[in-house]
């Protein structure tokens, strides 16, 4: 009699440490779930930031704004409402020249040249 119930409760016992291991496993499940979403929404959160500090953040609504207006601008070029504006290539400006050198001797000279005027 005292054999079966110290078998029964040796039972019992594993039963409730297997079911003790199970919440555990299933919670640290959950936990690691809820970082997983947690850590997305902070790289979203992240990137509208950037976005916005660079000036090119757009919401759902201005997205299919520009979308549509694409959209209208190709088919008017196709109708050929609107000429194809093609990129010419930009001829390489020439370089500016260096300017020349002002010696020393040649400032110092109109130097006294302004004072003999301002004298006269």
């Amino acid at each position: 009699q005292k054999a079966e119930e110290d078998r029964i409760a040796a039972e019992e016992a594993a039963l409730q440490a297997e079911y003790e291991a199970e919440g555990r496993a299933e919670e640290e499940r959950l936990r690691k779930i809820q970082e997983e979403k947690d850590r997305k929404k902070q790289k979203q959160k992240d990137k509208v930031e950037r976005q916005k500090k660079e000036g090119t953040y757009m919401t759902k609504k201005q997205k299919e704004k520009a979308r549509l207006a694409a959209q209208r601008l190709e088919a008017m070029k196709a109708a050929g409402m609107v000429p194809v504006v093609t990129k010419k290539k930009k001829e390489p400006e020439p370089e500016p020249e260096p300017e020349p050198e002002v010696q020393e001797e040649e400032v110092e000279e109109e130097a006294n040249e302004k004072e003999e005027e301002e004298d006269d």
